[in-house]
């Protein structure tokens, strides 16, 4: 048996996990115990182990003190303490390190802890040699290697920050090597573990049981019907996806997702949907989504994979500010929820940044790797091996010559780095979490990455928050609107069509983009489709393509469309024969080419997870094949083929799609219907201070709204709108809370008896908010704008030299000899100016980007510049721009703070 310690034993060691497998099958292990200070790795344990044909052991490496508190001393933290290893005999075990672990980061404090009396009832194999009821370290070899082999120490010393030089080895051993090292009678022992140890499957739950009365069948057809719908095609809809869900058992898991809504729809709006199941009839009829997939072309197939038996997603939008309430009243329903955890690898530029910083290396020395890194997609053969490949090309080599301690660094990439909270996944479970997984108290997770707890059967749900749909709710709320209503508002109401052919797409959830706005600003929108359209064509795939460009150009008259035969014009029409959505993509694979849903789904998923042309033609000849079966010849299909390839592979999914349009168009129909609420509930919701501020100041310069930052009689605790007036709320002033504001409020006005304190009376009377000047640098340094000739941002000419001052917002050393600049000269590196720097910067009218060129590099001391200006330091810029373009040549720079 061997002991593993992986890199879930996060910067302790420098050992992937699947590594660590193999080392231990080459060196002829038939057993393999991994002892690491987290359970984060044991699902891709379990699954590398059996794939290698040995035999999984589980433990868990943790401290064992006698205090739960630490003690007092600056010396000591506690009596005794020493790291144990505790080791599972059977599944009750492996349910029991869960509740071990869990217990440990509850106590946790400088680090987690265990008692004694937390092993009194369990059955575990203990190593430790200062507690009663452990096996003596004497008898049992507990070694383990911190890293691979000898050459592998740098990157171990890099991740971990250990320098020390310790007296036996830390990388692996072979077991020749354990013996000459630690006797042969302390290795045998070994084999006592494995004997106690048994054959351990990790526990896997089973579906989970929706807990309430309705039966799902019946509010299936109830909903339908309440949403009005009475209609054959839609009957033969929803029974067959009834059939389907049902055929897979996913009832519970449907009607525990719409009881969470129907929940927080009560108080709250939720988004109309997310992803693909807005394709679902279900869906909507059980309230779970806002979208009728028959009206919108959307198919279910897209949602369900016929052919596996895993959960299919519901991803679900509420307002950020609410997004704790939804798992408060699920909590309040099921007996564990927990959020679930991410896992963060190193990036080939994370590995560099880190290591360079360990190693004093100056960042624009790195700087010119890191422009130069090799990107490739998940699926790639070498998709964890983009940074070594780097460090093969010209600037690699160049940057090794000067660093060629640095040549190892390229191993870490893919390695486990941290673990982090999952931004919207919880588990929902209803029985203790740690029959299934450790849980960390400390950082409220469970010890799970999404794919691992689906692995092992438990439910996963994304519960998102969106900033938006707080600023909508705040807006119906200031205009005494009931919530619900939006979900009715009709999707044809010309004012809010016409506000998307309009110039001002601010504060439009999308639209207020730069690539959807523009998108926008070329199509004449009539209808709601046209903003679902807009809503794809905007995406990366769809623009590099070229397919944005063609639907634009045909839907604007300028060029015909192309339609290669009924069935694709049948599929394509609506679109200007041009492949926009992923469904369109899976139809014409079904109908021209005849694959089997099976294919489809394969194939939507490499759309989905962006793996590129290499992937997706590798369906060719079998579509080709089954195009020429239905009659095509084999140039009409090899037509179609390209069509689908050179757009379908990474075409937006049309159910996000109208998702997300629909959510802008709620934007649009609350900035017409009640404009001033809606400006007021954007600030109220704003992500900063700065973020408000700029706001504020576009609001009353574009539509001259009178305003004061806070009124000592008026306010509220937010921005109201007051007689036609924006009042800021208490919350503005420094120093004052929600609680506080509420508190001010209620003796204000009466409702509490308790009178206003001094300090109160000092906050409404005097004062201190973000918004005191609305035009922080025009009145900071007005004396510059006033004695030099300095203009605004928003007032640059083309062509003409100017001066401006503003805020650095962004600052980007790059180098002419990175990869993409190398491929474009044809190959050829230059040899001289190889840097040169973006800096951004923003005053009181905009933002504008300006460009230090190769050539003025020295003269303007580029490389200083990059690395002593600070992000929010007020700099000048001196220079012009070019006809046609809209980067400022930048030929001065100086620090305002310097004058």
């Amino acid at each position: 048996m061997n002991f593993v310690r992986t890199e879930y034993s996060f910067k302790q060691c420098f050992y992937p996990l699947d590594r660590a497998v193999q080392d231990s099958v080459d060196l002829g292990y038939e057993s393999i115990c991994i002892i690491d200070t987290t359970t984060f790795g044991w699902i891709k344990f379990e699954k590398a182990c059996l794939s290698a044909g040995v035999k999984p052991i589980y433990g868990l490496t943790v401290i064992m003190t006698d205090k739960s508190v630490p003690h007092r001393s600056k010396h000591k933290t506690c009596d005794v303490s020493e790291e144990i290893i505790l080791i599972a005999k059977d599944q009750k075990g492996v349910t029991e390190l869960y509740e071990i672990y869990r217990k440990s980061t509850e106590r946790f404090n400088r680090f987690s802890r265990i008692l004694p009396k937390d092993l009194f009832d369990t059955d575990l194999i203990v190593i430790g040699n200062k507690f009663p009821h452990t096996i003596n370290r004497t008898d049992i070899c507990c070694w383990t290697a911190k890293y691979p082999q000898i050459e592998d120490k740098v990157v171990y010393q890099l991740i971990s920050g250990d320098r020390g030089e310790p007296p036996l080895p830390e990388h692996r051993l072979t077991p020749n090597e354990l013996i000459y090292h630690f006797g042969l009678k302390k290795t045998s022992a070994r084999g006592q573990i494995e004997m106690l140890a048994g054959e351990v499957i990790l526990p896997k739950a089973e579906m989970i049981k929706y807990n309430g009365k309705l039966d799902f069948e019946a509010q299936c057809w109830r909903g339908l019907e309440h949403r009005g719908v009475f209609d054959e095609k839609y009957d033969k809809r929803l029974q067959y996806e009834i059939d389907m869900i049902k055929s897979k058992n996913f009832q519970d898991y449907f009607m525990i997702v719409a009881d969470m809504i129907y929940d927080a729809k009560q108080t709250m709006i939720v988004g109309p949907g997310r992803g693909s199941s807005g394709g679902s009839l279900v869906c909507y009829a059980l309230g779970i989504t806002n979208i009728d997939p028959i009206e919108h072309g959307l198919i279910f197939e897209r949602f369900i994979d016929v052919n596996r038996s895993d959960y299919p997603d519901i991803d679900t939008d509420y307002p950020d500010t609410r997004r704790a309430d939804v798992i408060t009243r699920t909590r309040d329903k099921y007996q564990s929820v927990e959020k679930l955890a991410t896992i963060t690898q190193y990036s080939p530029k994370t590995i560099l940044n880190d290591f360079a910083k360990e190693y004093d290396i100056p960042p624009w020395e790195v700087d010119s790797v890191k422009n130069s890194i090799i990107e490739r997609s998940s699926g790639d053969a070498r998709a964890k091996a983009c940074l070594a490949d780097t460090l093969e090309g010209e600037a690699g080599v160049a940057f090794l010559e000067n660093y060629p301690h640095m040549a190892v660094i390229g191993s870490a990439e893919g390695h486990a780095r941290h673990h982090g909270t999952h931004a919207a996944g919880i588990i929902v479970l209803d029985e203790p979490l740690t029959n299934y997984g450790a849980v960390d108290a400390r950082a409220g997770i469970v010890c799970l990455e999404g794919s691992d707890a689906e692995g092992i059967g438990l439910l996963k749900i994304d519960c998102l928050g969106l900033r938006t749909l707080s600023v909508i709710e705040n807006c119906l709320k200031l205009s005494g609107i009931p919530l619900h209503e939006i979900y009715s508002v009709p999707l044809d109401d010309p004012d809010s069509i016409e506000v998307f052919n309009g110039t001002d797409l601010s504060d439009i959830f999308q639209f207020d983009g730069d690539a959807i706005g523009m998108v926008c600003s070329r199509i004449t929108v009539k209808s709601f489709n046209d903003l679902v359209a807009i809503t794809a064509l905007g995406r990366p795939g769809a623009l590099n393509s070229g397919g944005t460009d063609d639907y634009i150009r045909i839907n604007e008259g300028e060029k015909e469309p192309i339609f290669y035969g009924d069935a694709y014009k049948k599929i394509t029409e609506a679109t200007n024969g041009v492949v926009v959505y992923q469904e369109q993509t899976m139809v014409l694979l079904r109908e021209v080419g005849s694959l089997s849903w099976e294919d489809v789904n394969i194939m939507r998923k490499i759309i989905s997870k962006s793996r590129g042309d290499e992937f997706f033609n590798k369906y060719r000849d079998k579509f080709l094949d089954g195009a020429e079966q239905n009659g095509y010849s084999k140039d009409e299909a090899e037509t179609i083929w390209d069509a689908i390839a050179s757009m379908g592979s990474y075409a937006f999914n049309k159910s996000h799609a109208v998702a997300y349009a629909m959510i802008s168009y709620w934007c649009a129909y609350c900035k017409t219907k009640y404009p001033l609420n809606f400006l007021a509930a954007n600030l109220n919701n704003a992500k900063d201070d700065n973020h408000a501020l700029k706001l504020l100041r576009r609001y009353v310069k574009d539509h001259d709204i009178d305003y004061v930052c806070v009124d000592p009689d008026k306010s509220q605790a937010g921005w109201t709108i007051q007689d036609g007036k924006l009042v800021g709320g208490l919350t503005n002033i420094k120093g004052v809370g929600e609680k506080k504001a509420q508190d001010i409020i209620a003796r204000r006005d009466g409702y509490s008896e308790r009178p206003m304190t001094v300090t109160m009376m000092k906050h409404l009377m005097h004062p201190v908010t973000p918004f005191d000047v609305l035009y922080p640098i025009d009145t900071t340094y007005a004396h510059i704008y006033r004695d030099f000739d300095v203009d605004h941002i928003a007032d640059i000419k083309q062509g003409v030299h100017t001066t401006i001052i503003g805020k650095l917002v962004t600052k980007d050393l790059r180098d002419r000899n990175d990869v993409q600049s190398i491929l474009k000269r044809g190959g050829k590196r230059v040899t001289e100016n190889t840097h040169y720097l973006n800096l951004t910067i923003e005053d009181d009218t905009g933002v504008i980007k300006g460009t230090i060129a190769p050539f003025d590099m020295d003269r303007l001391e580029g490389m200083h510049l990059a690395d002593s200006l600070a992000i929010n330091d007020v700099i000048a810029l001196s220079g012009s721009v070019r006809e046609g373009w809209s980067t400022l040549s930048i030929r001065g720079v100086k620090n305002v703070a310097d004058t």
